[in-house]
């Protein structure tokens, strides 16, 4: 866990690594790891854990001087922020299928759906992001300016790309602990009842006394 390692471990810097190498030693981490690349996601999430507090100047310098990554916000709380994730899902299913009769529906496979549509939710909000940062990169290079000034316009943009930067690493840590919490419910089985069958339709068959009956109505009876 993280409070047996450091931060520059995780990313494989030293501590005095620069912004730009910061970056490209997450992307490297990021992709070696990735859930999607076969990666483990529990260590995908330290690597965007480590990331997201150096690249952050203000909590990159409170940890270089106390070792604490703060914000009580480590891969040790990850297991707990994944089976929040499953919670209010399990509650609602729980609410949904009832709990004090035969119950019918495999759970475990109720939260599965569930978790499969977060996960895709993501990887597409993921994409977006992606594509937002290439579309602001390129419109704030088409600004100029005619006397040689600031390029303030530019710089605006500029501004919104790093923004949108900054939301992607959050979202592929959500990512991760999402996988990790479907990692979880895929490990678990749920015994649910079997449905009930319908009783088998029978032949119509009349009794013998009527049968005895409807002979002699057709005069076929002991008499004839």
């Amino acid at each position: 866990m993280l409070r047996d390692r450091k931060l520059y471990d995780v990313l494989g810097v030293e501590p005095d690594a620069s912004a730009g190498e910061l970056k490209r030693a997450y992307h490297a981490k990021a992709k070696q790891h990735h859930p999607d690349a076969g990666g483990n996601a529990e260590l995908f999430a330290v690597v965007a854990f480590a990331h997201e507090v150096l690249s952050d100047p203000v909590r990159r310098a409170a940890y270089d001087e106390s070792g604490v990554a703060g914000n009580g916000d480590t891969p040790d709380n990850d297991l707990r922020q994944a089976l929040d994730i499953i919670g209010p899902i399990m509650t609602q299913i729980m609410g949904q299928v009832g709990q004090c009769g035969p119950v019918y529906t495999d759970i475990v496979e109720l939260l599965c759906n569930a978790g499969s549509k977060a996960i895709a939710q993501i990887e597409a909000d993921i994409s977006a992001l992606h594509k937002q940062v290439e579309a602001t990169k390129s419109f704030a290079a088409r600004f100029s300016v005619k006397d040689g000034s600031t390029n303030v316009l530019r710089h605006m943009v500029e501004a919104q790309t790093r923004t949108l930067e900054e939301r992607i690493p959050r979202a592929e840590k959500m990512l991760a602990l999402h996988k990790m919490a479907m990692a979880i419910v895929q490990d678990h089985s749920f015994r649910f009842d079997p449905e009930p069958q319908p009783e088998p339709a029978h032949a119509f068959a009349p009794p013998a006394h009527g049968h005895l009956q409807m002979l002699e109505i057709m005069g076929m009876g002991r008499g004839s």
